[in-house]
């Protein structure tokens, strides 16, 4: 895995592995947040509601407010945002992530001439 520093928070990973995308909220107490909740595409995960896991079950938000995957998969590539509101309902941070995960066939065709 490999990450990168911008604006957005770039996250580079192979399929089939496990991958964590870190809240870094370790100087809050988790617990003392009103809400923490990832976003992607149609999909909300929150602490506050108890939604903690993706649909097809591969994701799960973690009590520290990471997002892991396990296994991920090449359609998780994509734009994730993660928020963390106060207990008033005010958004206290945001943190925008770039998933980007290659498989077997994108490093083939990177790697052959022509493609």
């Amino acid at each position: 895995m490999r990450v990168t520093a911008s604006d957005t928070v770039t996250v580079y990973t192979q399929s089939g592995g496990t991958v964590l995308l870190s809240s870094d909220l370790r100087r809050w107490r988790v617990e003392d947040q009103w809400d923490v909740r990832w976003t992607h595409r149609h999909l909300v995960l929150s602490l506050k509601n108890n939604m903690t896991t993706c649909h097809h079950g591969r994701c799960e938000l973690l009590s520290d407010g990471s997002l892991r995957f396990s296994p991920v998969h090449i359609q998780d590539s994509g734009n994730y945002s993660l928020q963390v509101f106060d207990r008033g309902g005010t958004r206290v941070m945001r943190t925008d992530f770039l998933l980007r995960v290659e498989g077997e066939s994108m490093r083939h065709q990177q790697t052959t001439p022509g493609l």
